[in-house]
């Protein structure tokens, strides 16, 4: 392994259930480097694209990570498929970018406030308008 490898993945497996979505998966990913992940629907992507950013366990294999302060992070491509609230993926979003708790919680409300969006316990991102799914893909 050279010093330009960013990322890592070795020897990676990923199974939902029975289900084995990736297999024995090798990839390095190296400073200034762009890479196309093409495949048919239910082929992977995703999966490996959240393996990648650390998002989900990998079933096998290690994911290593050569730059301490590289921040990784995954917008998928419909928000409808995250079954959360929107404060739970505002703070999730938030902790990726390594904002300080206090500071998140605040910058959420503000937010929830600006777009008139209640902030709900039970009231998932799956029942939002396609413009209310633009504001938060933005």
């Amino acid at each position: 392994m050279g010093s330009d490898n960013l990322i890592v993945l070795n020897e990676v497996t990923k199974r939902y259930g029975d289900r084995v979505v990736l297999s024995n998966i090798t990839l390095r990913i190296n400073k200034g480097e762009s890479i196309v992940l093409r495949g048919n629907n239910g082929s992977g992507k995703s999966t490996l694209l959240r393996c990648v950013a650390g998002l989900i366990s990998l079933t096998a294999g290690t994911r290593t990570v050569h730059h301490s302060k590289m921040v990784i992070g995954y917008m998928p491509d419909r928000l409808s498929k995250l079954r959360l609230t929107s404060t739970e993926y505002l703070t999730h979003m938030g902790k990726i970018s390594n904002i300080p708790r206090k500071e998140l919680h605040e910058r959420i409300k503000k937010l929830h406030n600006f777009f008139h969006i209640e902030q709900s316990e039970s009231l998932k991102m799956t029942h939002f308008s396609k413009f209310r799914e633009d504001i938060f893909e933005k």
